[in-house]
């Protein structure tokens, strides 16, 4: 397919799989992660379930993309609830009635009007993947449960803070004296003064 003649110039890694439980067209090895891909080009889109589901199930990171240049064909396969590429939306979404194997969520469909936007698409998801990038989310994320006591987080400590940082806007925006804030928040002396 012209997805994997592209691909190949790209990537050693790439996989192309002729027969393969599961259904993917191409799989992308990672450090830790495989990225399973099926493409499907205007020619492709007659076709009905084509094992979409089997395929959504069998691997973590499964990807359909849909080559499709923008046009009547594209609005006509959109537009209709029963056409293929609207169908697999929601299969791939994993609203297709049937309870997914995955952990991690749905697949994705992409909508690209050439292969070079799917190529573009597909080494944005490989960074994403990459364990640098994960820890860094992960941490990411810790921070903002910390700064917004969201789950396990919400230590006194981290309440004091975020109130003391609330009122330190409210006190910008009516714009307050400076310092004002501090000896507002000292004669209150506890939270629970303030209600």
């Amino acid at each position: 397919s012209p997805l994997e003649l592209q691909m190949r110039a790209s990537s050693a890694r790439l996989r192309v799989v002729q027969k393969l439980t599961g259904g993917a067209h191409m799989l992308l090895p990672g450090s830790d992660a495989t990225i399973a891909i099926r493409c499907y080009f205007p020619n492709m889109l007659a076709k009905n379930d084509d094992g979409l589901v089997a395929f959504r199930n069998a691997f973590m990171y499964p990807i359909c993309f849909f080559v499709v240049p923008p046009g009547m064909l594209q609005q006509e396969q959109l537009s209709n609830p029963h056409s293929f590429l609207s169908m697999a939306q929601l299969i791939m979404n994993n609203k297709d009635g049937t309870a997914g194997q995955q952990k991690e969520g749905s697949g994705r469909v992409f909508i690209v009007p050439d292969v070079a936007s799917a190529i573009s698409i597909l080494s944005s998801i490989v960074q994403t993947l990459k364990p640098q990038r994960r820890d860094l989310k992960k941490k990411y994320h810790d921070s903002i449960k910390t700064n917004n006591f969201i789950g396990d987080s919400a230590t006194p400590q981290v309440v004091a803070r975020h109130t003391a940082r609330a009122f330190s806007d409210f006190c910008t925006r009516f714009e307050l004296p400076v310092g004002e804030d501090e000896l507002l928040m000292s004669r209150l002396r506890s939270i629970s003064k303030i209600g």
